[in-house]
């Protein structure tokens, strides 16, 4: 038997990544998080969509992002619908690390694992 600790970094803010330039992050770059929610794969879809939903938004014919930027059109509404978005799966994936590596986990009883956590 193995075993690997398992590290968790704090959500993100929308403020960290407004002055990176024309660049974004998304998927576990964005919002890593351990493989308890089963969450990691759908957020970084999610975020594919979103970011070319919102270039195809920012970055129209009629748009003027060429002047303005890429980061006051696109990149920021997209990071702030992101974080925002993932910040929820982050923490539960955290807290479901958290849960599975703890002694509760090895109770013995014929009781589900989230009914011991608060009864046992």
């Amino acid at each position: 038997v193995s075993g690997y600790p398992v590290y968790d970094r704090a959500v993100l803010s929308a403020d960290a990544l407004a002055n990176i330039g024309p660049v974004t992050l998304l998927g576990d770059a964005a919002h890593p998080m351990s493989p308890f929610k089963g969450q990691g794969a759908n957020q970084a879809l999610l975020d594919a969509v979103s970011l070319a939903r919102m270039i195809v938004k920012g970055c129209g014919l009629q748009s003027d992002w060429r002047e303005a930027g890429l980061r006051s059109r696109v990149l920021n509404e997209f990071e702030a619908e992101m974080l925002e978005r993932s910040a929820t799966k982050v923490q539960d994936s955290a807290a479901a690390a958290e849960f599975l590596h703890s002694e509760v986990v090895l109770h013995k009883s014929d009781q589900p694992r989230g009914r011991c956590l608060k009864e046992c």
